[in-house]
C-alpha cells in the first residue's frame, strides 16, 4: 500500500512525502517479518529495497543530510536481514555522506556502529581496523588515544599464534602502528 502512495506521490511530484511513503514501507516490511517467520528473508530485502528506494529519491532531491541518516536505519535492517557486511558498507556511505556536509557528529557514530559491527558480527578485524583508523581522524583529540587503542586491539587479535615469520611480521606491523598513532 505505501509503495503505491510512493508510485502516486512521486508522479505528482511530492517527493518529501514519497520519500516518506517509502520509509513507512520499510517498517511495514519490518513488522511483517517479526510476525510472518516464514517469509523473514523476502521480506528483509523488501524493506531493504524500500529503504535503498528512499535513499536515492531523497539524494536525487539534494536532501543528502536526510538520506545519509536514512541509510543508519538501512544498515540496522541489513543486520536484521543477515547481512552485516552490506551493514558496514551501508554506514560508511553514510559517514561520508556525513563528513561532506560537515555533520562530524553523526559521521563519528557512523564509524563506530560500523566498526562494531565488523568486530562482532563479521568478525572481520582489518574492517574494523580501518574504520577505527578513519573515526580517529576525525575524532576530537581528546579521545583520539582511545580509538587508536581500539584499532591497535584489533590488531593484536590479527597476530598469529604460532611463532615463526608471520608472528614476527605482525609484530613489527603492530610496533610501527604504535608509533604512527602516538605520534598522532
Amino acid at each position: 500500500c505505501e509503495v503505491r502512495k510512493y508510485d502516486c506521490l512521486k508522479a505528482t511530484n511530492r517527493l518529501d512525502d514519497a520519500g516518506q511513503a517509502l520509509v513507512t514501507a520499510s517498517h511495514y516490511h519490518t513488522q511483517e517479518t517479526l510476525a510472518n517467520h516464514s517469509s523473514h528473508h523476502e521480506a528483509n530485502d523488501a524493506a531493504l529495497a524500500a529503504m535503498q528506494n528512499a535513499i536515492g529519491l531523497y539524494d536525487e532531491e539534494g536532501r543528502e543530510v536526510t538520506a545519509a541518516k536514512l541509510c543508519t536505519e538501512a544498515a540496522e535492517l541489513c543486520l536484521k536481514a543477515r547481512n552485516p557486511g552490506l551493514g558496514v558498507d551501508v554506514l560508511h556511505v553514510a559517514a561520508q555522506t556525513f563528513l561532506a556536509t560537515g555533520q562530524n557528529g553523526y559521521a563519528e557514530k557512523c564509524f563506530q556502529r560500523a566498526a562494531e559491527i565488523a568486530i562482532f558480527d563479521l568478525g572481520d578485524f582489518a574492517e574494523a581496523i580501518d574504520t577505527l583508523e578513519k573515526l580517529a581522524k576525525i575524532t576530537p583529540p581528546a579521545t583520539q588515544f582511545l580509538v587508536y587503542f581500539k584499532a591497535l586491539l584489533c590488531r593484536f587479535v590479527c597476530i598469529p599464534p604460532e611463532q615463526g615469520i608471520q608472528f614476527v611480521i605482525a609484530m613489527e606491523d603492530c610496533h610501527k602502528t604504535l608509533e604512527l598513532y602516538t605520534d598522532n
